[in-house]
């Protein structure tokens, strides 16, 4: 009865399967191995997305903090433009009102001429006798008024 013990030894049986020694596979005493993997890999997958998630949780917030920091600075750009503006406006206000007044502008107006009514017919400061006459005739002609047609005939 002792050779009937024997070979049942070296079976391995579900008791001894942490003990078998020579098999090669590693998982192969793991009877529960797999639900154990499975669940094992299922953490480590919850682990990777709970990482994930967090990094782009912190991305969002990066990104949401410089957007609020480029509106932030684009609305203190603009407040600057409108307060240069605001600033050049009454800069600009208060030359006409100094103009207006007689007092004159620091800035000399730009000179007026031609058909503008004022005293300087030409830009030319010392003109050919005759230029100013010769000048103002060939304006009336061109005017295309009755003045032009009495011109023309006489």
């Amino acid at each position: 009865m002792a050779s009937s013990l024997a070979p049942a030894a070296n079976k391995p049986s579900d008791e001894n399967d942490e003990n078998d020694g020579g098999n090669p596979n590693p998982l192969h005493h793991q009877r529960h191995g797999v639900r154990a993997k499975i669940a094992a890999q299922r953490r480590r997958f919850q682990a990777v997305a709970d990482t994930e998630a967090e990094e782009l949780r912190f991305v969002d917030g990066v990104h949401e903090r410089l957007r609020c920091q480029r509106s932030a600075f684009r609305r203190r750009a603009y407040e600057e433009l409108e307060e240069e503006a605001r600033e050049a406006t009454r800069r600009r206000r208060a030359e006409a009102m100094a103009r207006m007044e007689g007092g004159g502008s620091k800035i000399p107006a730009p000179t007026r001429r031609g058909s503008r009514g004022d005293a300087s017919p030409t830009h030319n400061p010392n003109p050919a006798p005759g230029a100013v006459a010769a000048a103002a005739q060939r304006r009336r002609r061109s005017s295309g008024g009755a003045n032009a047609e009495a011109a023309m005939e006489g």
